[in-house]
C-alpha cells in the first residue's frame, strides 16, 4: 500500500498508527517532470541533457521520519526483499547524522544505504583511485547537491533492478529519480560556478549520467546504448570545458577522469577486415565525406586492441575499454545514429571488447542486445564484416572472447 496523500493523516499511516507528517512545501519536491521511459539523454548542450516530452508525473512526496518511526515502520514485502540486499549501516549511525537525512523517506534511506554499502563498489573499477571518489566524494556531494543526490539515488535504484526478483517498483522509482536529476542538472549548468563544489557535482554528475541512461529507460526500442554513451560523454566534455580543464586532475573529483593506466607500447593493430572495409571507400562513395571521422575512430580501436595483447585481462583494458567512447566524435556517433552500415560495423567490434568488462552490471549484456540490433539494422551484403561481433554473443567465458578478438 502506498501513501495516497489524503489531507490531514493518509491512509497509509492510518491504518499502521503512524504520526502522518508533512513536509514543509520545497520547489524540488512538488516539480512535475517526464515520466516517458524514452527519456532522451542526448547531451547537445543546447537543450542538456533532456527535452521535455510533454507528458508528465507528478513526483511521490519524500516524507519525514525520525528514527524511531523508520524503525517501527511496517515494511512492505518490497521494503523486505530490499533489507534483504543491503545493510543498515546508514540507519544506525549517530542521531546527529540521522538528523542530516530526516527530509527522506524510509525507501529512500533504504536506496541511500544501497549506494554507500554496495552500488559505489560496482559503478567503477576496484583497486583504483575512483573507488575513493565514488564511496566517499559522491555522497559528500550530493548531500549538498540535489541533482547529483537524485542521480546517486536513481543508479542505486536502477542495481537495485538487478538485485529484485520483482523490480517493477524499482523501475518506477528510478525513472522519477532520473528524470528529476536531468531536469535540475540541465537547470543548474547555465548558473555554475566553475570555482565552487558544485562544480565538481557537475563533473562527477556528467560521468555518471552514462551509468544512470544505460540499461532500463531504452529496453523497448531499437536505440543503441553505446551511441548514447558516445553523447553521453561528449556532454561530459562540454561540461568540463565550462572551467579550466588543467585543474580537474587536481580536484577533488579528479581521480575518476583518469583514461588509463598505463602507457600502450606495442604498435596499434585493428582486424584487417575493418582495414579493407575503410580502405575500400572512393571518392565516389557516400561515405567519402566521412572518411576522416573512420579512420581516427579506428586509430582509438586499435589501441583497445593493442592493450589486450599488452595488459591482457584486467583493470589496465578495463578502464580503456570503458573510457573508449570518449574518444569517439559526435560526428561518428551520428553516423551510427543515422545507420551508415561502416559505422554500426566498427561500433559491433567494440561492443565485444564490453563482454569482457561484464561484471560491471550496467554494462553487463549491452554488448549482445547492440550487436543483434546492429545486425538487424544493415542490409546483407554488410553482414560477412560482422562475422567475428555476432560469433561473440553465444560467449560467456573471458578467455574465449579473448582467443576470438586475437584471431582478428
Amino acid at each position: 500500500m502506498q501513501c495516497d496523500e489524503v489531507w490531514p493523516e493518509c491512509s497509509f499511516c492510518s491504518t499502521r498508527v503512524i504520526r502522518c507528517t508533512y513536509p514543509s512545501p520545497r520547489s524540488d519536491d512538488s516539480t512535475v517532470v517526464s515520466s516517458s521511459s524514452s527519456v532522451s539523454c542526448e547531451p547537445a548542450f543546447d537543450n542538456f541533457p533532456v527535452e521535455d516530452t510533454g507528458e508528465e508525473l507528478a513526483l511521490s512526496p519524500l516524507y519525514s521520519y525520525s528514527l524511531p518511526q523508520i524503525l517501527s515502520k511496517e515494511l512492505s514485502p518490497t521494503d523486505l526483499r530490499v533489507m534483504h540486499h543491503v545493510s543498515t549501516i546508514l540507519m544506525l549511525r549517530s542521531v546527529v547524522l540521522l538528523q542530516s537525512y530526516s527530509q527522506y523517506s524510509c525507501s529512500t534511506l533504504l536506496i541511500l544505504d544501497q549506494w554507500s554499502t554496495f552500488t559505489w563498489s560496482t559503478v567503477g573499477l576496484s583497486e583504483t583511485p575512483m573507488n575513493k571518489v565514488l564511496q566517499f566524494v559522491v555522497p559528500e556531494l550530493a548531500f549538498e547537491t540535489s541533482f547529483l543526490m537524485n542521480a546517486m539515488l536513481g543508479i542505486a535504484s536502477l542495481h537495485m533492478q538487478q538485485l529484485l526478483p520483482d523490480p517493477t517498483q524499482s523501475q518506477k522509482q528510478t525513472m522519477i529519480y532520473r528524470a528529476r536529476a536531468l531536469k535540475q542538472y540541465r537547470q543548474a549548468l547555465p548558473l555554475m560556478d566553475t570555482n565552487s563544489d558544485q562544480y565538481d557535482a557537475a563533473l562527477i554528475m556528467a560521468l555518471l549520467l552514462v551509468v544512470l541512461c544505460s540499461q532500463d529507460y531504452i529496453a523497448d526500442n531499437e536505440e543503441l546504448i553505446v551511441v548514447k554513451w558516445i553523447f553521453l560523454y561528449g556532454g561530459m566534455q562540454t561540461v568540463m570545458k565550462l572551467g579550466d580543464i588543467e585543474t580537474i586532475p587536481s580536484r577533488k573529483v579528479g581521480p575518476i577522469f583518469n583514461r588509463y593506466i598505463t602507457e600502450v607500447k606495442l604498435t596499434p593493430t585493428i582486424p584487417s577486415s575493418l582495414l579493407n572495409m575503410v580502405a575500400c571507400i572512393t571518392p565516389l562513395d557516400p561515405d567519402y565525406a566521412y572518411l576522416e571521422f573512420y579512420c581516427k575512430t579506428l586509430d582509438d580501436l586499435a589501441v583497445v586492441y593493442a592493450s589486450l595483447v599488452q595488459d591482457g585481462l584486467g583493470n589496465a583494458l578495463s578502464l580503456r575499454v570503458i573510457t573508449w567512447p570518449t574518444y569517439v566524435s559526435n560526428d561518428f556517433a551520428n553516423l551510427a545514429k543515422e545507420k551508415h552500415p561502416r559505422a554500426l560495423i566498427i561500433l559491433a567490434h567494440y561492443l565485444v571488447f564490453t563482454k569482457l568488462v561484464s561484471h560491471l552490471w550496467w554494462v553487463d549484456g549491452v554488448a549482445d542486445r547492440d550487436i543483434s540490433i546492429i545486425a538487424r539494422g544493415i542490409s546483407p551484403e554488410w553482414l560477412s564484416f560482422l562475422k567475428m561481433p555476432l560469433e561473440a554473443i553465444s560467449l560467456t567465458k573471458a578467455e574465449d572472447i579473448v582467443q576470438l578478438l586475437l584471431r582478428q
